[in-house]
């Protein structure tokens, strides 16, 4: 992905044979030379951006967090208008895969979380770009084959609510969860399928399922939506929530609401995954996009509009608390088949 050029110290005095001339002006030539070829794959790509003069996105965050995200993109680059769609990950996906069949390609970048980033790579949706800045992304964060990377992650694991539920009181474990206190206090959302198929994947199919049975016999609740679970949790109609988004819990505690989220191991990281489609109209401006986001900058950026973790290590997180380094981060699978664990899911748990 490119290397460091180390320049060498020469003692004061020491005279300078033929030889370490030669060898200087060998390695000033090809300084000169790289330094105007990189440049100038930078302004054909520019240029290339501003002929296109704009950029659709289809996104699943939320538009006034993307919002911000847009702003500095085109105070960076004005000669771009930016035009976005905001949906949630399922809708995001039923559209684009209608759109693909009816032959109408509208979005240039793709913004998502979950395994649907997946399966429009299978169904070609997707073209492949790295990034120069993906050097400094974390490779579990990039597709091996180049088709998507992901720009933050939502770290997952319980919530509760300060004032129904005591410090001393809560849960610090999974075990603890399955204590007979916690009977019909605890909630999962109605759509929790992705996180049990990974808790089956992180404990091991067999311990997992035993473990899922002990926990169905808790009367778990179920509402739909995570954003709408926090809420309670914040009103305090939800004692405990079992795979609460730890920035949508900072976020609410930063107004004032009597809430604390608890990292209990396995911790969760679901992806927030971006990609360029296919048949994007404005591959140059698209790349632009890449380019800006997958930066320090726009890694900081991101952090601070959605609350979320950076995927770039040397970003600062706007929750500090939230940073699970030296910490085991399972990073949420978008391969695993969604729809046999939802079955599996429903039935465990009589939904």
């Amino acid at each position: 992905m490119g290397g460091v050029f180390k320049g060498g110290h020469r003692s004061m005095g020491k005279p300078v044979s033929r030889y370490s001339l030669v060898s200087c002006t060998i390695i000033l030539l090809l300084l000169l030379a790289c330094s105007t070829a990189w440049p100038a794959a930078d302004d054909e790509l520019l240029e290339g951006a501003k002929n296109e003069g704009k950029l659709s996105i289809y996104h699943s965050p939320n538009v006034s967090s993307y919002a911000d995200i847009i702003k500095k993109f085109k105070e960076k680059y004005p000669f771009i208008v930016v035009e976005s769609l905001q949906a949630s990950a399922s809708r995001l996906l039923i559209r684009v895969l209608a759109e693909d069949k009816a032959k109408k390609y509208i979005p240039d970048i793709i913004d998502t979380r979950g395994f649907g980033i997946n399966v429009m790579k299978e169904k070609g949706l997707l073209m492949k770009y790295a990034s120069l800045n993906f050097r400094f992304i974390s490779p579990e964060f990039i597709d091996p084959e180049g088709y998507y990377w992901a720009n933050c992650v939502a770290v997952q694991s319980v919530a509760y609510n300060t004032r129904v539920v005591l410090p001393n009181d809560a849960p610090k474990s999974l075990e603890d969860l399955l204590n007979p206190r916690w009977k019909g206090k605890l909630f999962l959302d109605d759509i929790d399928y992705e996180w049990y198929a990974n808790m089956l994947s992180i404990m091991g199919r067999e311990k997992g399922l035993d473990f899922m049975k002990r926990l169905s016999k808790q009367n778990i609740q179920f509402r739909f939506g995570k954003l709408l679970l926090a809420n309670l949790v914040a009103a305090g109609e939800v004692p405990v929530f079992l795979t609460a988004s730890g920035h949508t819990m900072e976020q609410l505690r930063e107004k004032g609401a009597p809430v604390k989220w608890v990292p209990i191991d396995p911790l969760i990281g679901q992806i927030g995954a971006m990609g360029i489609a296919s048949h994007a109209a404005h591959p140059n401006a698209s790349k632009l996009f890449v380019n800006f986001l997958s930066s320090k900058e726009g890694q900081e950026l991101i952090s601070n509009s959605f609350g979320k973790n950076p995927t770039r290590p040397d970003a600062k997180h706007r929750y500090p608390n939230l940073d699970v380094k030296g910490r085991k981060l399972f990073v949420s699978s978008v391969t695993i088949d969604y729809s046999k664990y939802d079955r599996e899911f429903r039935t465990m748990f009589n939904r």
